[in-house]
């Protein structure tokens, strides 16, 4: 038997529909998973670091940011997870070119934790190139 032309159609639509919500599908995972080490850093690292600030650089104190981030690792992580959800609501509501809104929240995502790991080893660059790591032993 074989199959009139809106058959054909709602069949090409259904396979084309099956096929973006795959691919939103996996960009929602990959962000997911893109966005996991900002969320993990500040709960299982950034307690080390501030460890690592008191018996390295003992009564100094810290840049700034680094203060901020090392007192306030919370809303670091709830940001870290918030990029996914910003994400998921991009594609959700524009759904024109909706992959295309994905790269938004990745290069947040990414800026978020550059800018983390970046606040958290500026303290200890000046400690390594100045030589002074034994010297607090």
């Amino acid at each position: 038997m074989a199959m009139s032309d809106g058959e054909a159609r709602s069949q090409t639509t259904s396979r084309a529909t099956r096929k973006r919500q795959w691919w939103i599908a996996s960009m929602v995972l990959v962000l997911f998973l893109f966005c996991a080490p900002n969320i993990c850093l500040p709960i299982i690292g950034i307690p080390k670091f501030e460890q690592m600030y008191r018996d390295v650089l003992p009564g100094q104190p810290l840049p700034a940011l680094t203060q901020w981030i090392v007192t306030h690792p919370l809303p670091i992580a709830v940001a870290g997870a918030i990029w996914p959800i910003i994400g998921i609501l991009l594609v959700w509501r524009l759904k024109l070119v909706s992959i295309l809104w994905f790269y938004i929240p990745f290069i947040l995502s990414f800026a978020q934790l550059g800018l983390t790991i970046y606040a958290l080893f500026q303290p200890l660059l000046g400690v390594i190139t100045s030589g002074s790591i034994g010297a607090h032993r």
